[in-house]
């Protein structure tokens, strides 16, 4: 019992496509940091509750600096945010790691 509107494939079942959509979160960092501050969390917490309503949904978490200084040592401290904002999701709000 497909529904009409359903694209199928050769037996007739119904064929999902994976989506794929960007959404940017700004949060800002102290020169040099990679520690999230409080004030970002009621965002985060946003979040981590629409996570909670699609359980299939996993996100890329990346993290930016200023383009001052190596960029080696840009590449490291962006990784650093992008993981600082990971942690915070799985530890303080109960996001599930595999989903990021």
């Amino acid at each position: 019992n497909t529904p009409a509107t359903d694209k199928v494939n050769e037996v007739g079942c119904t064929v999902f496509t994976e989506e794929q959509d960007t959404v940017e979160l700004l949060i800002n960092f102290d020169n040099n940091k990679a520690v999230v501050k409080e004030k970002y969390k009621p965002i985060m917490v946003k979040v981590a509750t629409f996570m909670e309503a699609y359980p299939d949904l996993s996100l890329t978490i990346k993290g930016h600096s200023s383009a001052k200084g190596s960029a080696a040592y840009n590449q490291t401290l962006s990784a650093k945010r992008a993981q600082a904002v990971v942690d915070v999701l799985i530890n303080d709000f109960g996001v599930d790691a595999s989903r990021l």
